[in-house]
């Protein structure tokens, strides 16, 4: 929290509701993989069961938002629907979607939720390095902090679940 704390506050188009919005994400993230976890015994531990289960309720949800939004006669309108390209992109995202999906239920089930948020920031942190690396996208020092925070709180914690998990071992 501190890390995003220091990577946002120092935004030239920081917001108070942005900001907010980024902590009420987390939260949610975090209740989400929570409730995977006890969910989890519920479907006998199967994570595709679990994939089931999910995916119905999403498109039961989503599916009256897309119409009361306007967005499905916005894409229907757009001419997009004809076009091959498009459908190879969104078959190609669905499936990755879904494979994503099931090793974020399988980090859970083998894992723990703090484990998975925290390797879930550890990863969003390395993609904003790589992002620099390869693209030369721009950072503030600030930003470099928050960054760097992350990934050192990311790694004591792996290093503190490795020795404690090792430690277990005969």
């Amino acid at each position: 929290m501190v890390g995003f704390a220091l990577g946002t506050v120092t935004e030239l188009n920081f917001s108070h509701e942005g900001f907010i919005f980024g902590i009420f994400s987390s939260i949610m993230v975090a209740c989400y993989s929570t409730s995977v976890k006890k969910i989890l015994p519920v479907v006998g531990n199967s994570t595709w069961r679990l994939m089931h289960y999910t995916t119905f309720l999403g498109i039961l949800a989503l599916a009256p938002m897309v119409y009361i939004s306007g967005e499905l006669k916005g894409a229907l309108s757009s001419g997009a629907m004809e076009s091959r390209m498009f459908w190879l992109m969104m078959t190609n995202a669905a499936v990755v979607g879904f494979l994503i999906n099931l090793a974020y239920f399988a980090l859970i089930k083998y894992g723990s939720p703090l484990t998975t948020h925290i390797s879930g920031c550890a990863k969003t942190a390395l993609q904003t390095v790589l992002s620099v690396i390869i693209f030369g996208n721009r950072v503030s020092f600030w930003n470099s902090v928050g960054i760097a925070i992350t990934l050192l709180g990311s790694s004591a914690y792996s290093l503190e679940r490795f020795l404690e998990v090792r430690q277990k071992k005969p």
